[in-house]
């Protein structure tokens, strides 16, 4: 079990890399380091244009559906923000259209959810969902002179979710506003280069893609190994096993019998514990108005009070010094010691 545990410990931690080598591929792609080889090579100038995101996109039409009409309803619940696709969005008729429902998206739409950006729930929309309708709660950005998978590699990058993030409103409900995405800046290199640095990352993504399928199988195979190792546990597999001895299912059924034995038995009431009583002047009367013998010693008190000795201490001092004390102290010249003889019975 313990080296299952290990495995699954392994198998996270590449999960892990898996995630921080797509994030260093888009740094490396928005950056020029990706194909900064291929510039050289194509003769093309480094510098890179800068420009906002609003200065790249349009706005999404508006439009209420009609009451009879069908269509798939994009909201943020339908996008997977580890994949960063459309995933099973909700089918409406128009008269029951939740309120949000206002924006007709197109293939190569770019749909950025403004609540809670540090979740980067953010989706390109594909053939199949070209003219369904998304939710106002996405800034839907549609690429005009831009490759929309450029637009799409760089608000996937940590980035602009740092910047979305810094640009939250509400504690309750956090969200940033359309200008705020509008406004970041992004690079812009031409048209071929965004072709070929799509192409490449697309390849490089593929790749990941295919490591973390082996990961997705490799993390069945050790899920399942826990239960087959306690099943294999159970019918005494994992060891040599002596024949002599019982097997489990015998084991479970002397176990079952003894229960049922000691169920049957009547229940032993266990002596009651003396309640502790509070020691007082009164109470330590008490105990030596019964002690066997007429004198005794401080120690031999003691064993008869269960208390603090400095307490014990006090209490007999204050017997003492009563105007007629049940008890009174003398010098044992054969022990050296100081012993109590009581008054009287």
């Amino acid at each position: 079990m313990v080296q299952v545990d290990a495995c699954r410990e392994h198998l996270e931690r590449s999960l892990a890399l898996i995630k921080r080598f797509r994030q260093a591929v888009l740094a490396a792609a928005v950056s020029g380091r990706l194909t900064e080889e291929w510039r050289k090579k194509n003769e093309i100038n480094n510098h890179w244009e800068q420009k906002t995101i609003g200065e790249v996109t349009e706005n999404a039409k508006q439009y209420k559906p009609k009451s009879d009409e069908e269509f798939y309803y994009i909201d943020i619940a339908s996008i997977d923000k580890d994949q960063k696709k459309i995933i099973n969005p909700k089918e409406y008729l128009g008269k029951d259209a939740p309120s949000r429902a206002r924006q007709v998206v197109e293939t190569g739409d770019i749909l950025v959810s403004m609540t809670r950006p540090n979740l980067n729930s953010v989706a390109l929309v594909t053939p199949e969902f070209n003219n369904q309708i998304a939710s106002t709660g996405f800034d839907v950005l549609r690429p005009i002179n831009i490759e929309p998978e450029w637009l799409f590699l760089l608000v996937r990058t940590d980035k602009f979710i740092a910047k979305m993030s810094e640009l939250v409103q509400g504690a309750l409900y956090p969200a940033i506003r359309p200008k705020d995405i509008r406004s970041f800046s992004i690079p812009s290199p031409s048209l071929n280069e965004q072709k070929e640095i799509i192409r490449r990352v697309e390849a490089l993504f593929a790749y990941a893609d295919r490591l973390e399928s082996r990961y997705q199988t490799a993390r069945k195979l050790v899920d399942d190994l826990t239960p087959a190792l306690l099943a294999k546990a159970f019918r005494g597999e994992l060891v040599p096993q002596d024949p002599n001895d019982e097997s489990a299912s015998m084991l479970l059924e002397r176990i079952r019998i003894e229960k049922a034995k000691q169920a049957e038995e009547p229940r032993r009431v266990g002596k009651k514990q003396p309640r502790e009583v509070k020691m007082t002047g009164d109470s330590v009367k008490e105990i030596i108005q019964n002690l066997p013998q007429d004198t005794f010693s401080f120690d031999e008190l003691r064993e008869k009070i269960s208390g603090d000795y400095d307490e014990i201490k006090d209490i007999l001092f204050n017997l003492l010094a009563e105007p007629n004390p049940q008890i009174r102290q003398v010098f044992d010249t054969s022990t050296q010691a100081i012993r109590f003889i009581r008054s009287g019975r």
